[in-house]
């Protein structure tokens, strides 16, 4: 994955439209994530980058509209609280390139 052309892509076509924390989450996804595009990050680890006050309700709501808009796909459940230790298992998806069963 070429992630200079994924963020031109997104500063193109939909950074614009995105909240502030689906920018944040989608940034750090990219960062953590392998050259294939998938990865898994850490409860801490998304702690420590969106700050202290933001909780599952806003993770949620971040990967929904992220994955509406096709750049990102989750796998699994998220837990019931963030302060769960826990294991974010994703794929970034660049733009313009379908997710997996679309």
């Amino acid at each position: 994955m070429d992630k200079v052309r994924v963020l031109k892509n997104l500063r193109g076509r939909t950074a614009e439209e995105l909240t502030t924390d689906e920018l944040k989450l989608y940034l750090l996804l990219l960062v953590a994530c392998g050259t294939t595009g998938e990865g898994e990050i850490g409860s801490v680890t998304i702690r420590a980058a969106m700050g202290e006050s933001f909780c599952i309700i806003r993770l949620r709501h971040a990967c929904r509209g992220l994955a509406a808009r096709g750049l990102i796909g989750v796998n699994g459940d998220l837990p019931e609280r963030l302060d769960e230790d826990f294991r974010l298992s994703y794929r970034v998806v660049a733009a313009g390139e379908e997710q997996d069963g679309k």
